[in-house]
C-alpha cells in the first residue's frame, strides 16, 4: 500500500485485480474510492483519546493498519491521499504504508515546513516503533516537485536547495504550475476531466505529460517492490 500526502481532503484508492496503475482513477472499471467520510473521522477523533485511556496496549497509530487487512488482500495497489499534516490521519496512514510520495512546491515556507515534517516524523516513529523494539521500512519515499513556475528566478533557487537536501528522492520529473491544473482544481477535476480543444495545445501538453510520467515512475517503483516481495518469498 502506498501513501500519497497532497490534500486538505482524505481518500483512498483501491486497484483491482490485473489492474494496471493509471492516473485517471476516478474512471476505470476495477476502482474503487472512498472519499473523506465518518470512518476517518473516528480514527482522528476517537482513538487517542478514549480507547487508549480504557486500553493500555491499544496502539492509536495502528488502526489503519489493521482496518485495511481485507482490503490488501482484495486490491493489488491502495493510495491513501491524507492532509498535509501530521495529524493522528495522517501518522496511521504512515505507518500503514509501504512507500511514500510528498508533492513539494518550491517554495522557502514549503522547503522549511517539509523538514520540520520529517523531524517530527522521525521523532514519532522513534517513540511509536524504535523504541518498543519494531521497525518500519518503505519501499520508497519520493519527493515531487509541485506546482512549478519556470518563470518564478526564486523558485530555481528552492528548487537546489530540495535536491541538495533530498538527493535521489527526488523524482525525475516535475508539476508545472499551469492556468490548466488551477482552473481544473477550482473545478474539483483534474487533467483529465479537461476537454483539450478548450484549452491551449501546448498549455495542455506541458501538464498532461508530467502527470503520465509520474504515474510511470510511480507504477515502475510498484512493481519493483513486488519483484523484491517475491524474491524474498522464494529466498524464504
Amino acid at each position: 500500500m502506498w501513501m500519497f500526502q497532497m490534500n486538505k481532503q482524505s481518500c483512498v484508492f483501491a486497484l483491482g485485480r490485473n489492474f494496471r496503475l493509471t492516473t485517471q482513477l476516478h474512471r476505470p472499471i476495477g476502482t474503487e474510492l472512498i472519499s473523506s467520510a465518518n470512518f476517518w473521522h473516528c480514527i482522528q477523533l476517537n482513538s487517542p483519546s478514549s480507547r487508549q485511556k480504557a486500553e493500555s496496549s491499544f496502539e492509536f497509530w495502528n488502526v489503519l493498519t489493521h482496518a485495511i487487512d481485507t482490503a490488501r488482500t482484495k486490491y493489488d495497489v491502495i493510495i491513501l491521499d491524507t492532509s498535509p499534516s501530521l495529524s493522528y490521519l495522517t501518522i496511521n496512514a504512515l505507518l500503514a504504508a509501504d512507500g511514500l510520495i510528498m508533492p513539494l512546491p518550491p517554495s522557502t515556507l514549503d522547503f522549511t515546513s517539509s523538514g520540520q515534517f520529517w523531524n517530527l516524523f522521525n521523532d514519532l516513529t522513534a517513540n511509536l516503533v524504535t523504541n518498543r523494539g519494531k521497525t518500519k521500512s518503505f519501499d520508497f519515499v519520493d519527493v515531487l516537485l509541485a506546482r512549478v513556475d519556470a518563470n518564478d528566478t526564486s523558485s530555481s533557487v528552492v528548487r537546489e536547495w530540495i535536491t541538495a537536501a533530498y538527493a535521489n528522492m527526488v523524482l525525475p520529473v516535475e508539476i508545472p504550475k499551469t492556468s490548466l491544473t488551477a482552473s481544473a482544481s477550482a473545478e474539483f477535476g483534474t487533467v483529465y476531466d479537461t476537454d483539450p480543444s478548450t484549452i491551449n495545445a501546448r498549455t495542455y501538453r506541458r501538464a498532461f505529460d508530467a502527470y503520465e510520467r509520474v504515474v510511470e515512475l510511480v507504477e515502475e517503483q510498484i512493481q519493483a517492490a513486488w519483484k523484491r516481495q517475491i524474491g524474498e518469498k522464494h529466498v524464504a
